[in-house]
């Protein structure tokens, strides 16, 4: 008897022994099949002696070859794959160098490939079936054409523009002070929105006003810090992992799922900008009595203005240079989708309507929030408008608002029988597959499940508009209790207790338990978030508001929102450029987070300066 034959019996009889085990074990890992292998890109690529070097993504499914009780390998993988917070072992994903393989056959791809995994798979009792493939040569797929030189040139020419203004107005140009002996043109007031040193100083320093107003700059900076980290510890499994086991130990890790829920974040931006919202409507009716329906349409303008300059930089770069700048084997596969979907369908963001579109796939899905943002902000400007004759009304429209997201949300899970939210497991996780499902959707990015954020922020707004002048807070007694209801409701309520709740085998036992849960937890959340900034603007928080109120936060205040943009981008690239399996850990993905937030932060200086404030500066002085 051949050696061969020796081990291959061995193998069969410990699977058959491993796989009469009611649990997991380590020792099942073992014999599985390697889920994610992917041979030398560079070497295949670059260093092939082939005439056409040839390197492909594949995925490969696995079946069993014989439905048979005795395949024990595939008992293992069926068992392993059925609990949904491990990866598919059914589902391989390799690279592998083609060219070098099927050189001597005289194949298609498509059939070497499954030439290649049926003889692999099949002598261990498997029916290997190519599920989706992707090959890449020599030359890449992606040729620099007409679109991106004319991008390039428009960028290159605005860049221009503006440095040689910047240079002019700093040389030449009058200091432009406005007080009322001071005469300036339309054209020097058109060119002064692009001074580069005024956008700078203005970035850098605040106003020298005692302005409670000032702390949420500091909030500001402090969401998106942790959207950063939310969203980095995330991608972390977006891409092949060199251990699968420890991601599938991260999606139990209360810890870990704490983290990914710190996306919840979100929903500050979505109450600061009805809350702002809010304040400048009552404070326009308290100085001119009356709100026309032109200044609605003024503030809509410049919210549509504001959001689109930034967004339409990162959509021309996505749909053009962005898959220019670097080849790898995992580099098509993270930024080849935003490339098709910004070439084909960046209108839908321009429209702030791409949370409606998220079934066949969008442009920057991040960007969903400021398509909510921007229609809950015209929500919020009508519901103002139409109710500035009977004010007193504000808080039975604001409580109709949160009944609609209550009851919507409880009938939808619940009709569903989704969880209250998704649960990030290891193949939703990767390649970003959760924003294709309709649970993600239905609890992140429709309007109807962000309308506490809207009727929150018009409460708090109006209360504090009408009596902005009145402490609330006097009494100890009353400081105490904004303080724990802040915690109890805002972190330990929702953060907290939703990662208890995914990390444990309740998680999916109760499905009205989870509607009702899921129902109230935004609502619960952004009231407490709420609370504790109009606690802010009303003078609490002693050493926490001083330091959000603190010089550095506005400058970092001032620089969030083009973080947030950007954050992305940085985040995908530095997941694109991995030539191999990547190690998870938590101190790789705490460096991560550190340099994403530093190169995020850094960036937006340019992108602030050179894009936002500009356009923020006209639409201000025409507006």
């Amino acid at each position: 008897m051949s050696w061969n034959k020796i081990v291959l019996i061995k193998f069969i009889l410990t699977l058959k022994i491993i796989s009469t085990s009611a649990t997991i074990t380590d020792e099942e890992y073992k014999f599985i099949p390697e889920l994610f292998k992917f041979e030398d890109y560079d070497k295949c690529i670059y260093r092939s002696t082939e005439a056409e070097p040839t390197y492909c993504r594949v995925t490969v499914e696995l079946q069993p070859k014989y439905l048979t009780e005795s395949n024990a390998l595939w008992n293992i993988i069926e068992k392993v794959s059925s609990d949904r917070k491990n990866y598919r072992y059914d589902l391989l994903r390799h690279g592998i160098c083609a060219s070098r393989k099927c050189a001597k056959y005289n194949e298609t791809i498509s059939e070497c490939l499954s030439r290649i995994y049926k003889s692999k798979y099949g002598r261990l009792g498997l029916d290997a079936q190519i599920n989706k493939y992707h090959c890449e040569t020599k030359e890449s797929d992606y040729v620099i054409n007409t679109k991106d030189l004319t991008v390039l040139m428009g960028l290159g020419t605005y860049v221009g523009f503006v440095v040689l203004v910047s240079i002019w107005l700093a040389i030449y140009g009058k200091k432009i002070v406005k007080n009322e002996d001071t005469k300036i043109s339309f054209f020097e007031d058109f060119l002064s929105a692009f001074s580069l040193s005024d956008n700078i100083h203005s970035i850098m320093h605040k106003k020298a006003t005692n302005n409670y107003f000032h702390s949420l700059d500091g909030v500001r900076f402090f969401g998106s810090v942790v959207l950063t980290i939310a969203h980095t510890t995330a991608a972390a499994a977006q891409i092949p992992v060199s251990d699968p086991q420890k991601i599938e130990q991260f999606t139990s890790s209360f810890l870990v799922i704490a983290v990914i829920n710190l996306t919840v974040a979100v929903q500050v931006f979505l109450f600061i900008s009805s809350f702002l919202t809010t304040v400048n409507f009552y404070s326009h009716l308290r100085r001119n009595h009356d709100v026309s329906l032109g200044y609605v349409v003024r503030k809509i303008v410049k919210r549509y203005m504001r959001f689109t300059s930034g967004q339409a930089v990162l959509i021309a770069l996505h749909s053009t240079w962005f898959m220019h700048l670097f080849r790898g084997p995992f580099w098509e596969q993270v930024m080849g989708p935003d490339h098709k979907h910004c070439n084909e369908k960046w209108w839908i963001n321009l429209l702030y309507i791409s949370n409606f579109f998220f079934d066949d796939g969008v442009c920057l899905p991040q960007m969903w929030y400021l398509s909510v943002d921007f229609q809950l902000t015209v929500i919020g400007l009508l519901v103002l408008w139409w109710s500035q004759k009977k004010t007193e009304q504000m808080f039975l429209v604001s409580g109709l608002l949160i009944f609609l997201q209550i009851v919507w949300t409880f009938l939808y899970l619940g009709w569903n029988n989704f969880e209250f939210t998704t649960l990030y497991t290891p193949e939703l996780t990767y390649d970003m597959n959760f924003t294709s499902i309709k649970e993600w959707q239905a609890t992140w990015i429709t309007i109807a499940t962000n309308l506490a954020g809207l009727a929150w922020g018009l409460s708090f707004g109006y209360v504090y508009s009408h009596y902005q002048n009145n402490k609330l807070f006097t009494k100890r007694l009353n400081c105490h209790i904004w303080w724990y209801t802040i915690i109890m409701v805002c972190t330990l309520g929702t953060i907290l207790f939703s990662a208890y709740y995914k990390t444990t085998d309740y998680y999916s036992n109760s499905r009205w338990f989870a509607a009702t849960y899921g129902s109230v937890e935004k609502v619960l959340c952004v009231f407490g978030m709420g609370l504790f900034i109009f606690g802010l603007v009303q003078g609490l928080g002693g050493f926490i508001r001083k330091f959000l109120e603190w010089g550095p936060m506005h400058t970092m205040g001032k620089l969030s929102f083009g973080t947030f943009l950007i954050h992305f981008v940085f985040i995908r690239i530095d997941t694109g450029l991995q030539r191999n399996p990547v190690h998870a850990s938590v101190y790789l993905t705490t460096t991560e987070v550190f340099k994403n937030l530093a190169l995020s932060y850094f960036t937006s200086i340019v992108l602030t300066s050179l894009v936002l404030m500009p356009v923020e500066n006209l639409v201000g002085k025409f507006l």
